[in-house]
């Protein structure tokens, strides 16, 4: 194809020129090179190594560039800026990460229009991507092939949906381009920053125009070992030098960030969430608008996602928590209309996740819309062996700021932890996470698909004692007993202890098993160590007098086990099972099913409490045990038929 010999001819033939300063002085990419005017097309094939592109356009703007047809030259230049907010009138966001985005963007890359034109391969307003990794149905708005460290801030991209059809082919906002010029030697497009830029966004923060993907990068050819655009970061770097000047807003794209890379940063960017914060996009809308694009004839929702990553090492969501501006590398993610809101769909070996907002807003509080075409798993790893940390690390170094807010997250796996078999595992830790109103079956994964007694041989001595055990609540302490460590592989643990979502425990999809999902942490505390009132091993008591707790409050305890003492690191560590819930009053929960029976449950220790039935509520002798509890991992429950000529029934438990 003619495309990549162009490719090995820039590659090969561009001249080395001292840095400079382009600047950009109109819209029409048209205009010609001798009016005295530097269009950005023109800036960008002159474009040199270290050179920056600037812009002056006459006008308050916002200035839309239309994309001429076919799309712009491949960008080339190692080192090269390209910078929007040089734009007088333009401005990058002074606010944090949790205060809106008060960006005022004045450069628009527009690539909304459908029209076409001819050519070996039809043209679009976006230029076609034939190379390793990527293919003739897809085009991107600003391909960076094979350039080292090219920096693209603080410019708004309008995009469009596409067929994923070779005449109609899908369109990412930023590409980063691995290639080869010799046959031999790869050309890695590394140490790429996307930063302050708002795709699929219009500058007046309401119109949207999104496409396939705001930032694109995929490995170049089968060999593992091939060219990769390592290093790259999208949104704030997280250095303390102007780090909410790169946050980036994401909004109304297929797939927002479609990575194959390693070594990658995402921090500082709000996806499907608008410059206020608490707004949200429709990805419902957004769905049905992409359906209708790919199907006109019979429009169906496709998805909507966050991200998705493969052959991924070392990969930062959010936080890094080193110490420097980590209250600003957190996203702020709206709930996704696809099967998982991350997906690794291939080895993902030390992926962070932490500090992060999921379906919620930055105040914490505001919901953003859920799916109603998709209920979403929360992280799928395809492949074994993996590692996933979600939350602190424990190192006592931001660890608050680590802490996940998820929220609304419908599907029943919290991981999809891949396939495999006894010693071979996803080391998954997850610590401190607040999780609200959320569908998972159980934490970490289904027992259902990996199952405890092939996972944790590994990670303690008896895989019978795997989840830890909450013997008794009362008087603010807490007793119960957890595994202890399989000392060949993890030599240390940490126990934390959470009050539980109330909505997940009430939650009985699927009964009688238990929805534990932790909400407040509470506290850590070593086997043995500061906190700990039980002195025998493996068995503890906490004092948790001092919590505020009420009698109704359910607790539960995870079980952190690491390979290293005073941090849970990512590769290093494997979390627990919740405990089973406990409460020193547990809550008598029922339903009822006229004409058939009536459901009473309630969560602790079996025959801890006793279920008592009673036809007058203020009779104190007519309480009766009506016998046939049943007990299932922590739930208690009975099942009492119906009796439509029963005129009242009262219900209580009492302990034992």
């Amino acid at each position: 194809m003619k495309i990549p010999i162009l490719v090995v001819g820039l590659l090969a033939s561009a001249p080395l020129l001292p840095a400079a300063t382009r600047t950009v002085t109109t819209t029409d990419n048209n205009s010609p090179g001798d009016d005295g005017q530097t269009s950005f097309l023109e800036a960008l094939r002159e474009a040199q190594a270290g050179d920056t592109i600037a812009f002056n356009i006459p006008g308050d703007g916002p200035h839309i560039i239309v994309t001429p047809m076919g799309g712009y030259p491949f960008i080339t230049a190692d080192n090269l800026t390209i910078d929007g907010y040089t734009q007088p009138g333009a401005s990058p966001n002074t606010n944090p990460i949790l205060g809106g985005n008060n960006a005022v963007l004045k450069i628009v890359l527009d690539s909304s229009g459908t029209d076409t034109a001819p050519g070996e391969l039809l043209q679009h307003r976006s230029t076609r991507l034939i190379f390793p990794g990527f293919g003739d149905t897809e085009d991107a708005i600003l391909p960076v092939v094979g350039a080292r460290n090219v920096t693209i801030r603080g410019l708004s991209f309008l995009s469009r949906y596409a067929k994923d059809e070779t005449d109609d082919p899908n369109v990412y906002c930023v590409a980063f381009v691995n290639t080869d010029a010799s046959g031999t030697t790869p050309i890695p497009a590394t140490g790429g920053h996307v930063s302050g830029c708002w795709f699929g966004l219009h500058p007046d923060g309401q119109t949207l125009k999104g496409g396939r993907a705001s930032v694109a990068t995929f490995r170049s050819g089968s060999n593992p070992d091939y060219a990769y655009a390592s290093g790259l970061v999208i949104g704030t770097d997280g250095d303390g030098v102007n780090d909410r000047a790169e946050f980036n807003i994401h909004a109304a794209m297929s797939l927002a960030i479609h990575l194959q890379v390693p070594d990658v940063k995402i921090s500082g960017n709000y996806v499907n969430v608008l410059p206020d914060g608490n707004s949200f996009v429709d990805v419902n809308a957004v769905a049905l608008a992409i359906g209708a694009v790919v199907n006109p004839d019979n429009p169906e929702p496709q998805t909507v996602e966050f991200l998705e990553n493969a052959n991924c090492r070392n990969v930062i969501i959010g936080t890094d928590g080193d110490g420097v501006a980590d209250a600003d590398e957190r996203n702020i993610v709206a709930n996704v209309s696809y099967s998982e809101t991350m997906e690794f769909w291939r080895e993902a070996d030390r992926v962070v996740v932490a500090g992060n907002h999921f379906g919620v807003g930055v105040d914490g509080v505001t919901r953003s819309p859920v799916s109603t075409s998709e209920q979403p798993d929360f992280i799928r790893l395809s492949r074994t062996p993996s590692s996933v940390r979600i939350g602190p690390n424990g190192d006592g170094v931001s660890d608050d700021l680590e802490v996940n807010l998820i929220v609304g997250v419908k599907g029943d796996r919290f991981v999809a932890p891949g396939n495999g078999a006894a010693g071979d595992i996803s080391e998954i830790t997850y610590r401190r996470n607040v999780i609200i109103d959320c569908g998972f079956s159980a934490l970490p994964f289904p027992g259902g698909e990996t199952a405890i007694q092939n996972y944790y041989p590994e990670v303690v001595a008896d895989v019978a004692q795997a989840k830890p055990v909450l013997t008794s609540l009362s008087g603010g302490i807490l007793r119960g007993r957890f595994g202890a460590p399989n000392t060949a592989n993890y030599g240390h643990s940490i126990l934390d202890v959470y009050t539980i979502d109330p909505g997940a425990l009430r939650n009985t999809t699927y009964f009688p098993a238990l929805m534990v999902h932790p909400s407040r942490w509470l506290g850590s505390f070593p086997d043995n160590g500061a906190g700990d009132l039980d002195p025998d091993p493996n068995e503890f008591e906490f004092d948790l007098s001092a919590a505020g707790l009420t009698d109704a409050t359910y607790l539960t305890v995870t079980a952190t086990y690491s390979k290293e003492s005073g941090a849970q690191n990512v590769g290093t560590s494997v979390s627990s099972p919740p405990a089973n819930p406990i409460a020193a009053r547990p809550t008598l929960f029922m339903t009822l099913t006229p004409g058939i029976d009536i459901r009473l449950w309630w969560a602790a220790p079996e025959n801890a409490f006793q279920v008592e039935i009673n036809g007058v509520v203020n009779d104190r002798l007519g309480w009766f045990p009506p016998g046939g509890e049943t007990h299932f991992d922590g739930n208690n429950y009975l099942s009492i038929p119906y009796d439509p000529f029963t005129e009242q029934q009262f219900y209580r438990l009492r302990s034992l």
